[in-house]
């Protein structure tokens, strides 16, 4: 006759499986558990929302973009996705066409379908165009959307020789 996990021994002790388990719970209850989104905590760093469109929320956070089209149900948005990664947190804006704008130390990232794709504002242009911003990085205070004319303060790292 089989025996149920939870049966006694004729001993009259739990069995072996049963105490087994019992310690692995207790193990996995008594061990604290931190959840690490490159190296910290996961949290959210900012909430955009898009012009004219009081449904649609992007929520930026240590590990990528959250986006809704309704209010109620996210998808996300990886790092890798967008064009960064470690601690760094970019700066970002939407268009009222739904177009996302993420700085970041390699240029201006941008995506014009949802966040399935992002690619790098002015790469097309050659490196000694003075309209290639694409090397150059952006800073977040400079990020400003009118219409569809992405307005940005670029600056040319500085490097200084001993």
């Amino acid at each position: 006759m089989p025996r149920d996990v939870g049966a006694l021994t004729p001993s009259g002790r739990p069995g072996r499986r049963l105490a087994w388990r019992c310690l692995v719970i207790a193990c996995a209850l008594l061990v604290p558990a931190v959840i690490h989104a490159n190296g910290r905590p996961p949290a959210t760093n900012g909430v955009h929302f898009r012009p004219g469109d009081n449904q649609a929320i992007y929520v930026s956070s240590t590990f990528g973009l959250l986006v809704s089209s309704d209010g109620c149900h996210f998808y996300w948005l990886c790092e890798d996705n967008i064009g960064y990664g470690g601690e760094f947190d970019p700066a970002y804006a939407v268009s009222s066409t739904g177009t996302i704008f993420a700085t970041t130390f390699h240029g201006l990232r941008v995506s014009r379908d949802g966040g399935c794709s992002f690619t790098t504002a002015t790469a097309q242009l050659p490196p000694s165009d003075p309209g290639n911003i694409s090397a150059l990085y952006l800073d977040a205070g400079g990020l400003v959307v009118v219409g569809e004319i992405m307005l940005v303060r670029a600056r040319r790292p500085r490097i200084t020789r001993r």
